[in-house]
C-alpha cells in the first residue's frame, strides 16, 4: 500500500492509502494468535531486505521494560519508523496494551510526514472461555506538514453474541475539519473497501 501511495498523484488518495495500510497492519496479530511473542535480547538487531521493496532494521533498545525500535526504507521512496513501548492494563479476564509512542511515515518527494496514533490491542477470556486477541478503540493519522489533513479509524469491539463486529473497522479521511474526502470500511484481518466521497 505504501508503494501504491508513493506513486499516487492525488494527495488525499495518497493519505487514504497510508491510512488503510496502517489500519490493516494488525492482521499479523490475528495470524500469530496467542503464541509467545518474539522477545529479543537487549541490543540485538535484526535486518531484513526484500529486493525491490524495502529494507528494515530493528533493535531491542530496552529489555525491562521491553522496548523495540524499527526503521524501514522503501525502495519506492517512503521511510517509516517507530518505537514500541506498551502500557499494560488489566481487567476481569482481559489484558490491554497501548503503545506509548506513535509511528511515522515520511513521503519526502511529496513533502508529507504522517504520524499514526495507534489503537489498543487486547487479550480476552484469559480466565474462562476461548482466548482471543482484538484491536479496539480509535486510531488517528495526521499529516504533520499539512495539519488540517487527518484520518480517523474506529475499530469495533467484538461482541459476545454476534460475530457482526468481529475485526470490523471504519475510517474517514478529511481534507480539513468536517471536509470528508474518503471513507473506508471492512475487516482489519481480511479486506477494506476505499470509497471516494
Amino acid at each position: 500500500m505504501l508503494d501504491q501511495a508513493i506513486y499516487e498523484g492525488d494527495d488525499m488518495k495518497r493519505m487514504a492509502y497510508v491510512a488503510v495500510q496502517l489500519a490493516t497492519q494488525y492482521n499479523n496479530v490475528e495470524r500469530m494468535g496467542l503464541n509467545k511473542p518474539f522477545n529479543p535480547l537487549l541490543g540485538e538487531t535484526f535486518e531484513f531486505v526484500e529486493d525491490g521493496k524495502y529494507k528494515l532494521i530493528s533493535e531491542q533498545v530496552s529489555h525491562h521494560p521491553p522496548v523495540s525500535a524499527f526503521y524501514i526504507i522503501g525502495d519506492s521512496g517512503y521511510k517509516r519508523w517507530g518505537t514500541f513501548n506498551t502500557k499494560t492494563s488489566f481487567g476481569v479476564g482481559t489484558m490491554s496494551f497501548s503503545n506509548i509512542f506513535n509511528e511515522y511515515i515520511e513521503m519526502e518527494e511529496h513533502g508529507e510526514l504522517f504520524e499514526w496514533e495507534p489503537p489498543t490491542l487486547s487479550f480476552h477470556n484469559l480466565v474462562m472461555g476461548q482466548p482471543y486477541i482484538d484491536v479496539e478503540g480509535t486510531a488517528t493519522l495526521r499529516d504533520l506538514k499539512n495539519p488540517d489533513r487527518y484520518a480517523v479509524v474506529k475499530y469495533h469491539k467484538r461482541g459476545w453474541t454476534s460475530k457482526e463486529n468481529d475485526f470490523k473497522l471504519e475510517g474517514s479521511v478529511y481534507r480539513a475539519k468536517d471536509d470528508l474526502a474518503f471513507t473506508f470500511s471492512g475487516k482489519w484481518n481480511d479486506h477494506v473497501v476505499l470509497t471516494d466521497t
